[in-house]
């Protein structure tokens, strides 16, 4: 699976929201067995979870200061994720406490470990209520995901936006590259890298600048050697959308024909090349005086 900072502010949402999902379907349906052991690692999950959509909400609130497409209102969704998450790692966190605390031991005589078991009584049902809450704030992380992708999407679509402005080479580019069948691939013994793509030529340097501006997408999750593959973002797709602009095109002089005879190379002093005149032969009684 690709990167997730390779990937689209919307795709990164959607894979929040999947590993929620995934998140509250380990944690499961509240019980007051559920050892602390594992706990733990179901808290460190939460609070990386929550630390992304954080880095996401502020991503995307700096880039609504430049583009118009993402508003304020389709940030929303995604703030109460973060409010939901955060809690549902403190509902972890707490249950974690009380789980621990119930697993120790008490050691010493009948009437403390009764005591003890008495107490514990009371400490499980706290485990289960925290549990049952961290669930349903991972559930509104979920949701809340989901319409943060459909919100920005929806944004996107109804903004009109200028397509990015290319050189000729980089519109010959990607028009190249959106047929989809353009890949990344290592050549030769020496490791060289390339793209490959049928009879079109787009060379590496031009491929790193649309990957700079986000226009296209190379798939890291297979290796070099079987090629990764190269496709347009919404924003490539939108620049094509655009008159190609106009480039120099390279040209060629004049070919001599086969057969056909060259001029002699001019000697120095006698060409045209120096600003000079070439002498006019010496007449016949000239050559006899000399």
């Amino acid at each position: 699976m690709p990167a997730r900072d390779k990937l689209e502010p919307i795709e990164q949402i959607r894979k929040l929201s999947d590993e929620f999902e995934a998140l509250r379907t380990d944690v499961g349906p509240p019980s007051a067995s559920t050892p602390s052991t594992q706990l733990g690692p179901l808290l460190l999950r939460a609070q990386g979870l929550t630390s992304v959509a954080l880095a996401l909400l502020t991503t995307l609130d700096e880039v609504r200061r430049t583009d118009m497409s993402v508003s304020r209102a389709g940030l929303d969704p995604l703030a109460k994720v973060v409010a939901s998450s955060a809690a549902a790692g403190a509902e972890l966190a707490k249950s974690l406490y009380f789980a621990e605390w119930a697993d120790q031991p008490s050691p010493g005589r009948a009437a403390r470990n009764d005591a003890a078991h008495g107490a514990r009584g009371v400490v499980l049902p706290q485990v289960t209520d925290h549990l049952a809450e961290a669930v349903r704030q991972l559930g509104l992380s979920m949701t809340g995901c989901r319409h943060a992708a459909a919100g920005i999407s929806q944004d996107r679509r109804t903004t009109p936006r200028a397509p990015t402005p290319l050189t000729s080479t980089q519109y010959d580019a990607l028009q190249a590259l959106a047929s989809g069948e353009g890949k990344l691939c290592e050549f030769g013994r020496m490791g060289s890298v390339r793209v490959h793509i049928g009879n079109a030529r787009v060379s590496t340097a031009t491929l790193r600048v649309l990957q700079r501006r986000k226009l296209v997408r190379v798939d890291v999750s297979t290796s070099l050697y079987h090629g990764q593959r190269i496709t347009l973002t919404e924003d490539g797709r939108l620049a094509l959308t655009g008159p190609r602009p106009a480039g120099r095109t390279p040209r060629r002089g004049p070919q001599p024909r086969s057969g056909a005879r060259t001029a002699a190379p001019l000697q120095p002093g006698t060409g045209a090349g120096n600003g000079r005149q070439p002498a006019p032969p010496a007449s016949q009684s000239e050559t006899r005086r000399r």
